[in-house]
């Protein structure tokens, strides 16, 4: 049995989690809620509770200035052990659970309080729209009725916001997902082209390689053939090159090979070949 209930309120804890609203700012739509309650139940304090492992934390309130509580304080703590049921308490002192109350004999004087739980489509009681009056007191039908509605309501919101904030991530992780298939992309095209130009260009000169050149020169023959127009093969050699790598050093002669590769490139019409 213990196990159990330690499991569901694990359960609830995740399912609050899940909502990513604690410590959030204040929001005009949850504002309206308590303030609404607050006139219906002509009560001086209303609030939208959400209790955690710790603490019960106010989403929205009027008419008490503290943010949250520590939960073993907290009137929702009980509340929401009934999730069906609107939880009221007619006069805290005289009930046992909350006589000794730190909130009922210090400030703010609790007296009367009621409290509607708020209740996921999933069943889990995160907290509690709830009112509450320094003076003992009763609540009618109609305004009971009224606090379960409001409690829909901040539900309504709750989910409206999950919602809002899933889209939002899943926006983000496309958008994450599409820069990285266009980076993945961008490197498949670079590998191709570090591909093509390394089956296709000389390393040291950066000029076309045998194979290319057996490959462009027979494209080019072929269409000489077929248009009647003239082509033309102009080979170049260097002389005395063995001489200076002999007496300069390979690195030299590959400088002197790279220069020479870079003026005839710049000598080659578009058209051309080198």
């Amino acid at each position: 049995m213990v196990v159990s209930l330690v499991s569901k309120e694990q359960s609830r804890l995740e399912a609050l989690a899940r909502y990513n609203i604690l410590d959030t700012l204040e929001e005009q739509a949850y504002d309206d809620i308590v303030n609404l309650a607050a006139f219906i139940c002509e009560t001086p304090i209303a609030l939208i509770s959400l209790v955690d492992a710790e603490r019960q934390w106010f989403k929205a309130r009027v008419g008490l200035e503290a943010k949250e509580t520590p939960r073993e304080y907290a009137f929702c703590s009980h509340a929401i052990r009934k999730p069906k049921q609107v939880m009221i308490v007619q006069d805290a002192t005289l009930d046992r659970r909350f006589v000794t109350n730190p909130l009922v004999t210090g400030d703010p004087s609790i007296r009367f309080y009621a409290g509607a739980p708020l209740v996921t489509s999933a069943g889990k009681a995160l907290g509690t729209v709830c009112v509450i009056d320094r003076v003992p007191r009763v609540l009618d039908e109609d305004k009971i009725e009224a606090l379960r509605a409001l409690s829909r309501q901040v539900v309504a919101q709750l989910e409206l916001r999950h919602m809002v904030g899933e889209m939002e991530r899943l926006a983000e992780e496309q958008s994450a997902y599409q820069s990285q298939l266009e980076e993945y992309q961008r490197q498949m095209e670079q590998v191709n082209a570090d591909l093509l130009q390394s089956n296709t260009h000389d390393s040291l000169t950066g000029i076309h390689n045998r194979p290319a050149l057996e490959t462009k020169l027979q494209a080019q023959m072929e269409r000489a053939a077929s248009t009647g127009v003239s082509m033309s093969l102009l080979l170049m050699d260097v002389d005395n090159f063995k001489s200076i790598n002999d007496n300069h050093g390979h690195q030299t002669g590959d400088a002197v090979l790279r220069s020479i590769a870079e003026l005839i490139g710049e000598n080659c019409r578009e058209q051309d070949v080198c």
